[in-house]
């Protein structure tokens, strides 16, 4: 939490009870030509048991994107682990696709085996 990049979004109730965030930071990535691009990166979304399928998480990345328009980013990119496939649905209906970067997308499919998780991404339209 102390990294100098890391920014919050933090979700509380009324009685100031945390009960999630985002975790994102502004930074840069390279693709596959090695050219830099600005990316808005999700590197955490968090949300207790109670308040999931309210909406709130699709609220949270739905702020993130306009936040991303706002400050000139090309894409919203993430990593997920391959196990946790309701966060990969829940990513999926919200435009993310496997980006060109990731070990399932840039590798073989045996040298892909040996990673679990998938960095996904979405362009900012």
């Amino acid at each position: 939490m102390k990294e100098k990049d890391a920014r919050y979004l933090v979700v509380s109730t009324d009685t100031k009870e945390i009960v999630g965030f985002l975790y994102f930071q502004f930074s840069t990535e390279m693709d596959m030509k090695d050219v830099e691009y600005p990316v808005f990166y999700i590197m955490e979304i968090q949300l207790v048991q109670k308040v999931r399928n309210l909406g709130i998480g699709r609220r949270l990345m739905n702020i993130g994107e306009q936040w991303s328009k706002k400050y000139k980013m090309e894409r919203l990119m993430l990593t997920v682990f391959l196990k946790n496939k309701d966060a990969i649905k829940f990513y999926e209906k919200l435009g993310f696709k496997p980006d060109e970067i990731s070990p399932s997308q840039c590798l073989s499919s045996e040298e892909a085996k040996e990673y679990d998780y998938e960095i996904m991404s979405k362009f900012v339209e």
